[in-house]
């Protein structure tokens, strides 16, 4: 059986572990988001496709969790606005990572 407190977190902060699927998902793409920058300037073009393809598939994940919560919060009758308010917010982070995605597409 997997013991789950082998995760050592290099800040004490975040804790991924005990993050839902979604900030999971989210941190995850941020990470993929700030590692696009070290990649743009590699020689490596199967490096910065291979970049590309995985940014790709982090956002696909996330928008299926954000569909999955979102429809919990509408299930539990939760505000339309503040869902809505709350969607805008994990949308930012996507585009941030639509916006790598290009740039990447641009370079190869």
């Amino acid at each position: 059986m997997l013991n789950r407190n082998w995760f050592v977190n290099w800040d004490s902060n975040l804790l991924l572990m005990s993050m839902d699927p979604l900030e999971t998902k989210i941190v995850q793409l941020q990470l993929a988001i700030k590692r696009s920058e070290d990649i743009q300037s590699s020689p490596n073009e199967d490096a910065i496709e291979r970049h590309r393809t995985t940014i790709k598939s982090i956002i696909a994940e996330c928008m299926n969790a954000k569909m999955i919560k979102e429809a919990s919060k509408i299930a539990e009758k939760g505000d339309p606005e503040a869902i809505g308010k709350w969607s805008k917010e994990i949308e930012k982070v996507i585009e941030e990572a639509d916006a790598a995605v290009k740039t990447l597409k641009l370079i190869l």
